[in-house]
């Protein structure tokens, strides 16, 4: 997940700035990124949800990335939010929202905070795929996604399997010690059952160096 990619190069940058200063780092907690509403995250509704709706709901983004291709307009907002404790310890909550001609394309929600971890068991993946299960199976086996994606999307996370069909669920787990990243991603096709799904378990800092 890019936004998870750029929020865990911030802490490390903050962490070696805290080393300096290590008496009052041992006992003390540092916020990084913008403490964004996630409460509001029911509200994300794809082809419906507008630029505009969104900004009232989680206030100013920490980073704006505009794309145009033959697709159309593409706006793509990152949420990160972390909390750096003593020791070291990180919890982290992280939003990406992806808008299409101002309306809401694509979505990812990751949190590692105890009042609203986001898990995911990818060992259940692979049999919705040989069932070729429907949304409503999906759902009963999986829990509702923490991200969507209509097709087309720029998002790195989507692009690629926006070629398999026309929608993308997306489920993440993150570590609270800012480590691994695992992931699942169930592809739909035209008919709303599963053609493809992708599972994937790493350290997105190693896979996707982009800067800070």
């Amino acid at each position: 997940m890019e936004a998870y990619t750029k929020l865990m190069k911030g802490i490390k940058i903050l962490f070696q700035l805290l080393v300096c200063g290590l008496p009052l780092f041992l006992c003390s907690c540092v916020s990084i990124g913008n403490n964004f509403n996630y409460k509001n995250t029911s509200a994300l509704k794809l082809n419906e949800l507008t630029l505009a709706e969104a900004t009232n709901l989680f206030n100013k983004p920490y980073q704006v990335v505009t794309k145009t291709t033959s697709d159309g307009n593409f706006i793509i907002n990152y949420y990160p939010h972390a909390v750096v404790g003593p020791f070291g310890s990180v919890q982290s909550r992280i939003l990406m929202l992806e808008f299409r001609n101002q309306k809401l394309n694509s979505y990812e929600y990751l949190s590692s905070f105890d009042e609203d971890k986001t898990t995911v068991d990818t060992s259940k993946v692979q049999a919705l795929k040989d069932e070729k299960a429907d949304q409503a199976q999906v759902i009963a086996a999986m829990g509702n996604p923490e991200g969507k994606a209509l097709c087309p999307s720029v998002v790195e996370d989507f692009k690629d399997k926006c070629k398999n069909g026309g929608e993308i669920w997306y489920w993440g787990s993150l570590r609270k010690d800012g480590g691994d990243l695992q992931e699942a991603f169930v592809i739909f096709g035209a008919n709303n059952r599963v053609v493809d799904v992708e599972t994937d378990a790493s350290h997105r800092e190693r896979l996707h160096p982009t800067p800070w």
